[in-house]
This record gives structure tokens, C-alpha cells and sequence, in this order.
């Protein structure tokens, strides 16, 4: 047995913070001398930055605005990132407000701000001043938070936020911590000592003039030129911190990342400053534009509207809110990469209408970091040995690297290969693939022939747009190709990562009463559905009620592996229930089919996808699988256009291991493979060694030859592995029953792969047997969890409203927060049924409350499993959760019933201040499962 049961296991790296900093240079998404020209200066603007993040876009616009400017411009700036919309609204009323500090004082105060960890007690002021006028409009607590100000007769800004802006900001007003306190997660954080390797590879790719500078900015966090004291920066700053002094950014962000590196290094030469301080540098060049911008928005006639909402539905709210006034048309629309997450199509969908058709450059502006995943031979890995060579030698003439030299880098020539290979074939058969003719025609907009705005790409002019390659100088390179590496794939979480689990827990709550009793059950953010089977096969055979299951899951992956996998679950025409349940096993987790598996699921995908060949905005379709058994779903357009993709998707197995081998098996992920190892016991490497080689979950020693085909269901249609190098399907299915089933089944103790394939295949059979044998009615969507409830009643008009007996929502709040949950779905639990349940649990509450982590209990607490409850207490309390319950009229539970409140304690145990599980279960669960010990799980009932 391993005797480290502290390490981490194989673990994510770097902090999962906020994108608070722009990770795109800041452009003018105007650029008037190529569009509207002189004839901008008495034109009324309506502009719209739609995930403005930190607000450089709108400077940069505003200072390519004439000074002599005479028309109305209006500002709609929208991010759905809370601590963001706070931060819109107080750097806004700082750069607004003419009866402040002067102008310079200002400027530097927004800086500051902005990229800086500390201010001086004048901007902590300043900022504190803003926070309190903004909190007034805060004090009721309506589900809109709606404030106004006018700061001259020509200026005003206006905010309609969602209310869990409004408890935020509270929270931040309210918050008390010193610096010393924010710099020690700051430090822990930025200058972690396991990230050192990630550091010294940024430090690798600057000059070492420049390393001194980011490796000033990295131990003070204050962004000023090298030498200038920072003594008087002794205020933490208030909008880079959660209000109990827990740093929001993750490690790899920078200022320098937010403004272009050429404009940059074009200022120093004009000032004459000294080209060893590019931070220096770039603190004076953000400092001149914000210097110029306030000059412009205090001198024009300025209305700016803020919101905080998904930019796809800012439309509707725009209507709602500008209700009676006319309606408003844009002159540009930004999108920063939204369409990487919802595709193009939909943001054409939402915003192509509202261009304004009296300005013939009118522009809707998206770009996309991600597409190359997304599209068959998109990125430089996927070009062959000869095309890759090829690059390689371009980009080493290219820095002046001959024959004879010591070679450049590796990493540099691995990090900046791109810039050489010609992105435009597969972006424009990204763009075909997504629709875009469609939604372009629907919405009476065209894409642009050649960019008037933004260049096409990074490293080519706006004139040279068409060319295959980079047109910059080696000198210019090197400041755009100084980057700090991206580390790990992006992937989906297309497996679960806590384990399954009944949501009725019968034998607690509704007893034998159930077998006659119909249910209708919410999996709200379904995953790969094994809590649905944990619960389905909780309910007695004999069951003889209607059972109604709603399965939604936002990521469009999911819909239809949740649509394929429940086709092959309720089909009693297909294979024998071994069979099937194999089938949907390997469907599940397994990289690779055999033959007969990859054609039922292509069967599945084929059916299914005769209801996607119209192309309407909602992807509708419904199957009957025998008189009692029907399935039906209506998902969003985006879903049918990955359905076709993946139906027409044709690679080979090889190509698909390619890949996936390239991911789950990277060289530079050794070291955290090696983590998990030393976690497990020496027996239980070898077969997750097995399963990382042949990417089939199978009991080891089983010839996995007749796995020939890659499933569809776990690749892009481009033969691009979905996941992370770190899911696992071990994380999904409880370890202590998997070890009983290994016991009753008389399996080897040594292979836990196996144990685990037979215990998947155990709770599938019987769940095939219930499933085809119920009267059952499964609805599935695929939306944000909180308007799930509002599509229901738009499907089912005409039909009796649903109420449900569980909702279950997984770790959601982890980023809505639990009062939304609640406001949405604690009015849809079942009052007829008073063991009617909402669950939610937390995985990340713990780094949103004060002392909610281990590392903060000072050293007499570290190293033992301290108590947290109090602490996930606090922090319902600062969530708003009392308030939420009470306008729901439900009430926390509080002893559970369906799912213990913590890993390691039993339902019985709920309120032990540790585990109760033994050594040998802490071993399977601990080293095998590997929570983080901090999740919290809590279940909400009605009230009288």
C-alpha cells in the first residue's frame, strides 16, 4: 500500500481562475480611416463590446474617435463574468467622473486597477468611493440589480445585472483583508514552486534584458517601470481578489497579453525609454491611452449601458430593458472568441439582425483561438513529416538560424511552427462546417472578402490578409511570439469526475410506496449519465408508476452521446442485453469498438440524424421503442450541425490513437502521471498502464485486436481526442462498490480496470432490463441548467406543467452559484411529494470563503482533515442561499437522505468533523477516486 496519502494526484495545474485580463491585444474595433472615414466625426454610434472583458477594446475604440467628435455614441458593454460587470462599473464612473483626481491621477489610478495587485491608499479610496455609490443600488434584493448615474449633462452610465451581481458586490464592499493577507495566495499562486518548469520556459523565449522586468512584476504585482518604489502600493486591490483575499487569476496571466507588443515598443521609441523595461514601457503606454480615453469620454456626448448576461441572449435583454424607446442597431458588434464555445452560427443567429442597416459598414466581429481542434488537418501536427519539415526550416531561415549554427530552441520552433503554415483552408472549412452560408442568409449579412478592421490573423497586415504565411520581421516576431505557454489540453468533460449515485435513495425516503408511485426526475447537467443508471436501478423491478426522466447537458457532445447511448439502452430489437450493455460500455469509456459495436452506434447516429436535415433553429426529434418506452428531444441548431459532422466524419482507428496517444501520453505530462502512480498500489498500476496504452476498458489479459474502429462518440469528426489528459472513467463509479463487486464476483484484486469494466457492465444489464421494462418517457435538452425550466413549459405547452420529485444539478454552482439554482428549479419540486429533493453539491467552494482551505489554518491545523463545515456554511450564507430558499419555499435539509455531505463520511455520519471510512476504504477512495476532500454535497426539501 502507497504511504503518501498527500500527494496530489493526477491533478490539474495552475489555479482555475477568472479571465479578469485580456488574452488578445486590444484593437480599435472601429478603424475609421478605413471604413466611415471623416464623416464619423457628426455621426451617431451605437457600439456594442459583447464579452468585453477588461475593457481595452472600448479604450482603444474610443481613442480612434476624432477629439472633434459631435454625434451620440452609445456603449453596450456586457460580460457574463460577475466580478467583471462589477469592475465595468467601477473603472467606468473612475474614468467618467470629471470631480475626481485629475486626469493623470485618474489614468494611473485605472491602471492600477486594472493590472496591479496593490493600489496606494488614494486609489484603494478612489476605488472603495465607486464600490459604495454602486452598492446603493444594491441594498433591495430584486432579481435585476438596475442602477444609473450621470456624471455631467452629456455623460451617463446605466447597468442591469442579474442579482447575483448585486450579492457580489455586497460581498466585496464588505470584505476586510489586509495585503499582506491577498499576497500570500497571490505568491502562492503566481510563484508557486511547482510551476517553476512553466516559468522558466516564458523566460526561455524573452530576451534576458526583459526577464528582469516580468520577474520584478511577478514578485511585487504592481505593474510600474523597474526602479520606481512600490512602497505606497499597501492596499490590496479589491477587484483582483474574492472578498475573503483569495487571488482570481490564474498563473499564466499577464498584462503584456493585453496590448500589443508592436504599438507598445512603437510608444518607447517615441518617449526614448529604455528598451530593457518592457514592463516599464508598457506601463506608460496603457497609461497615454488611458490618458486619451478619458480625455474623449469626458469631452463626448457618452451613454454606456452595462449587462451581464450570455452575449447570445443580450438582444432580448437589450429590447427588455430599452423598452418604449426605439430599438437599437450597431454599428459594430465585438465578440471577442465566443464563438469557440457556441459556435458562429448562433452569434450571427443573435446579432447579424441588429446591424444597422443605414450604415453600409456596419461589421459583426468574432475570431477564434480554438478552431484548428475542430476541423480535420487544422493544426500544424496534423500536416505530415514532409509539410512539417518544411516549416521547421522556414521558421529557422526565417530567425536567422544556418546551417552550421546551433539550432534555435525546440520549444521555440515547436511553440511557432503556426506561423508558417497557411491557416486559411481549414478555418474556411471550419466556418462551412459550422453553417455559416446559413445563418449569413437567414440573418442578410455576408462575410467580409477582406478585412477593414482587424487583420485575418496574428503576424499579417490588414493589407496582406491573403497571405499563407506571417509578413512581420523577425524583430516584430519576437515580441508577438513571446508568449507564456499554454499547458494541458482543453478538453470536455465528457466523464464524470465524482461518482455515480442514486438520486431517490428509496430505501430513505419514499419506501415501498414508490412501486406504484410515478416519478419524474431531473438530471440537470447530466454528464455521461451514470447517475441516471445508479438510480434507475435503485427503483424496484416490480415498479408499476409512469417514470418521466428530463436529461439535459449544455455541451453538444453530450446531447448526443446522451441521445446514441439511451437508443441503444431502450432498443429491444438490437443485440442481446449482454451485448448491448458491452456495447454502451465501450461507447462510454472506451477510445476504440469492435465492428459490431461502432455499427450500432453509427446506426443510432444515422437515425437520429434524419431529424437534422432541415437545418430550423431548434433540432427536434422523437422515437417510440415500444408502447410504453419513448424517447424525445429538442436541442439547439448547433447540436444538429455536430450531429451531421459526426455522421460524415471519416478517419481511421490508427488516426484516431494518433491523437489520443499524443494527449493522454505526452511526454511532458510524465511527472503527473507519475503523481497518480505513486498514489496506487504497485498491483494497480499495471492496469492503468494497460488502459493508457490500449484506450479500451477491459479486463487485462482480454485481446483487444477486435477494437478496430474509433468511437465517434469520443473524437472530434477531425480525429481529435475530446478529453483531458487527466479523465479517467475510474473517477466516475464509487471504488467501494466496485471492490464489492470484485468480492461477489470472486475477480482478482490486482486488476481494478477489470473490476471496474464488470461492475459497469453489472449496473448497465440491470439497468437495461428496468429501462425496457417501465413505463418510461425520457425528454432531453441540451441548455443553460437555470432556463431548462422555462424551455420545459415551452415544449409542454398544451400539457400539464412538470413538477419534479429530484432535481439533481452536479457542481453547476461552482459557477452560477447555489441562489440561482434555487430561484430556478426549489418552485419545480413536487409539493405532492414532500421527499421531493434538489441537490447540489460544491467542488470549488472552498477558495470562495475565508478559511475555507486547508492551507489556511495556520500551522497547528495544516496536514490534519480539518473540519470545513463551517465554512460551506459561510459561505450558502454569503451566497444568499437563506433568502433564495425563502422565495422558493424550500428549506435545506438538515440531516440527508439521498447522498452524504461529504466525501468519506456516511449518510448516518453526516455530521462527523472528519471521515469515518476505514484505512482500507480510504486507500480506494483517497488514492483511487482521489477527491480534493473539500466537495460538499447539500439537498434542499420543501417547506411549509
Amino acid at each position: 500500500m502507497s504511504t503518501d496519502d498527500s500527494s496530489p494526484a493526477f491533478e490539474h495545474f495552475g489555479k482555475a481562475g477568472n479571465y479578469l485580463w485580456g488574452n488578445m491585444a486590444a484593437y480599435d474595433i472601429l478603424n475609421a480611416s478605413m471604413n466611415e472615414g471623416d464623416s464619423i466625426k457628426n455621426q451617431d454610434l451605437t457600439l456594442c463590446f459583447a464579452a468585453s472583458g477588461d475593457l481595452r477594446n472600448m479604450i482603444k475604440t474610443l481613442n480612434g474617435i476624432p477629439l472633434d467628435y459631435s454625434g451620440k455614441c452609445t456603449l453596450v458593454i456586457n460580460d457574463f463574468h460577475p466580478q467583471v460587470a462589477i469592475r465595468n462599473v467601477v473603472l467606468l464612473c473612475m474614468l467618467l467622473d470629471p470631480s475626481g483626481p485629475s486626469v493623470e491621477l485618474t489614468a494611473e489610478a485605472v491602471l492600477h486597477t486594472l493590472y496591479s495587485a496593490s493600489l496606494t491608499s488614494a486609489q484603494s479610496e478612489l476605488v472603495g468611493k465607486w464600490i459604495e455609490r454602486a452598492s446603493k443600488f444594491a441594498q433591495a434584493d430584486p432579481d435585476i440589480f438596475h442602477g444609473a448615474m450621470n456624471f455631467t449633462s452629456s455623460a451617463s452610465v446605466e447597468w442591469w445585472y442579474p442579482r447575483q451581481v448585486a450579492i457580489l458586490l455586497r460581498r466585496i464592499k464588505a470584505a476586510s483583508y489586509s495585503k499582506v493577507q491577498g499576497e500570500a495566495d497571490r505568491r502562492r499562486n503566481m510563484i508557486n514552486p511547482q510551476r517553476i518548469d512553466y516559468r522558466e520556459r516564458y523566460y526561455q523565449s524573452l530576451r534576458p534584458r526583459h526577464r528582469v522586468g516580468y520577474n520584478h512584476w511577478l514578485d511585487t504585482g504592481v505593474l510600474l517601470p523597474f526602479g520606481q518604489p512600490v512602497d505606497a502600493f499597501k492596499k490590496p486591490n479589491k477587484l483582483l481578489y474574492s472578498e475573503d483575499a483569495e487571488w482570481l487569476l490564474m498563473d499564466n496571466a499577464s498584462p503584456v497579453f493585453a496590448w500589443d507588443p508592436l504599438e507598445v515598443e512603437e510608444m518607447r521609441k517615441q518617449k526614448g525609454l529604455p528598451d530593457e523595461d518592457h514592463f516599464g514601457n508598457l506601463f506608460f503606454h496603457i497609461k497615454q491611452q488611458l490618458v486619451d480615453c478619458i480625455a474623449r469620454a469626458r469631452r463626448f456626448n457618452l451613454s454606456v449601458l452595462l449587462f451581464s448576461v450570455d452575449l447570445n441572449v443580450l438582444p432580448e435583454m437589450l429590447d427588455l430593458a430599452m423598452e418604449g424607446k426605439p430599438k437599437l442597431m450597431f454599428d459594430r458588434v465585438e465578440t471577442s472568441n465566443v464563438m469557440d464555445t457556441t459556435g458562429p452560427s448562433s452569434i450571427i443567429s443573435a446579432w447579424g439582425p441588429r446591424l444597422n442597416r443605414k450604415n453600409p459598414h456596419a461589421t459583426l466581429l468574432m475570431y477564434s483561438m480554438n478552431f484548428p481542434g475542430k476541423v480535420k488537418n487544422g493544426m500544424v501536427e496534423n500536416q505530415g513529416q514532409d509539410k512539417m519539415s518544411k516549416m521547421v526550416m522556414e521558421l529557422s531561415n526565417y530567425l536567422g538560424f544556418k546551417i552550421g549554427m546551433k539550432p534555435p530552441p525546440m520549444q521555440l520552433i515547436l511553440t511557432n511552427m503556426g506561423a508558417f503554415f497557411d491557416t486559411r483552408p481549414p478555418f474556411k472549412e471550419y466556418l462551412r462546417q459550422q453553417g455559416i452560408t446559413e445563418a449569413c442568409k437567414t440573418a442578410k449579412i455576408r462575410q467580409r472578402s477582406a478585412p477593414r478592421i482587424h487583420s485575418a490573423r496574428i503576424g499579417v497586415g490588414l493589407k496582406d490578409y491573403d497571405s499563407p504565411k506571417i509578413t512581420i520581421t523577425p524583430e516584430e516576431f519576437y515580441f508577438i511570439a513571446s508568449k507564456f505557454t499554454y499547458f494541458g489540453r482543453a478538453g470536455n468533460y465528457l466523464w464524470g469526475n465524482m461518482a455515480a449515485y442514486d438520486i431517490l435513495n428509496v430505501s430513505m425516503n419514499e419506501g415501498d410506496s414508490i412501486k406504484n408511485q410515478d416519478l419524474t426526475l431531473c438530471f440537470a447537467a447530466s454528464g455521461d449519465l451514470r447517475n441516471m443508471i445508479k438510480t434507475l436501478n435503485g427503483i424496484p423491478l416490480d415498479y408499476s408508476g409512469k417514470c418521466t426522466l428530463v436529461i439535459n447537458d449544455l455541451h453538444p457532445q453530450v446531447a448526443i452521446r446522451n441521445v446514441v447511448l439511451l437508443c441503444m439502452l431502450l432498443d429491444p430489437s438490437g443485440p442481446s442485453v449482454e451485448l448491448t450493455a458491452e456495447a454502451v460500455l465501450h461507447a462510454l469509456y472506451s477510445a476504440s469498438l469492435t465492428s459490431a459495436q461502432s455499427e450500432l452506434v453509427g446506426k443510432w447516429i444515422e437515425r437520429a440524424s434524419k431529424f437534422a436535415q432541415a437545418d430550423p433553429d431548434i433540432f427536434h426529434g422523437a422515437m417510440n421503442f415500444t408502447s410504453s418506452a419513448s424517447m424525445e428531444w429538442w436541442y439547439p441548431r448547433q447540436v444538429a450541425i455536430l450531429l451531421r459532422r459526426i455522421k460524415a466524419a471519416s478517419y481511421s482507428k490508427v488516426q484516431g490513437e494518433t491523437d489520443r496517444r499524443r494527449n493522454m501520453m505526452n511526454p511532458q505530462r510524465l511527472d503527473y502521471r507519475e503523481r497518480y502512480y505513486q498514489s496506487l498500489r504497485p498491483r494497480h498500476r499495471v492496469g492503468y498502464t494497460h488502459w493508457l496504452d490500449t484506450g479500451v476498458l477491459l479486463p487485462f489479459g482480454q485481446p483487444v485486436d477486435s477494437f478496430n474502429k474509433p468511437n465517434k462518440l469520443l473524437y472530434s469528426a477531425d480525429a481529435e481526442w475530446l478529453l483531458a489528459d487527466n479523465a479517467s472513467p475510474v473517477f466516475a463509479w464509487d471504488p467501494l462498490e466496485v471492490e464489492k463487486t470484485r468480492r461477489q464476483k470472486g475477480l482478482p484484486d490486482e486488476d481494478y480496470f477489470g473490476n471496474l469494466f464488470f461492475h459497469i457492465k453489472q449496473q448497465l444489464l440491470d439497468c437495461i432490463t428496468r429501462a425496457r421494462r417501465f413505463n418510461l418517457s425520457v425528454l432531453l435538452f441540451s441548455v443553460d441548467l437555470n432556463i431548462l425550466p422555462e424551455l420545459l413549459d415551452l415544449v409542454m405547452e398544451g400539457k400539464q406543467k412538470l413538477m419534479f420529485d429530484r432535481v439533481e444539478t452536479s457542481n453547476v454552482m461552482d459557477t452560477t452559484g447555489p441562489s440561482s439554482i434555487i430561484s430556478a428549479w426549489g418552485q419545480r419540486l413536487n409539493r405532492k411529494n414532500p421527499h421531493a429533493t434538489l441537490l447540489v453539491y460544491s467542488m470549488n467552494f472552498c477558495g470562495k470563503v475565508k478559511n475555507g482551505m486547508v492551507e489556511n489554518q495556520g500551522q497547528d491545523k495544516t496536514g490534519k482533515m480539518v473540519r470545513e463545515l463551517s465554512n460551506y456554511l459561510e459561505y450558502l450564507r454569503q451566497q444568499g442561499v437563506t433568502e433564495a430558499c425563502k422565495t422558493a419555499k424550500i428549506r435545506q435539509r438538515s440531516a440527508p437522505r439521498i447522498h452524504s455531505t461529504r466525501i468519506g463520511v456516511g449518510l448516518k455520519d453526516y455530521d462527523s468533523p472528519k471521515i469515518t471510512i476505514t484505512p482500507e476504504e480510504f486507500y480506494f477512495i483517497g488514492n483511487v477516486l482521489f477527491p480534493t476532500w473539500y466537495e460538499r454535497f447539500v439537498e434542499f426539501e420543501l417547506a411549509d
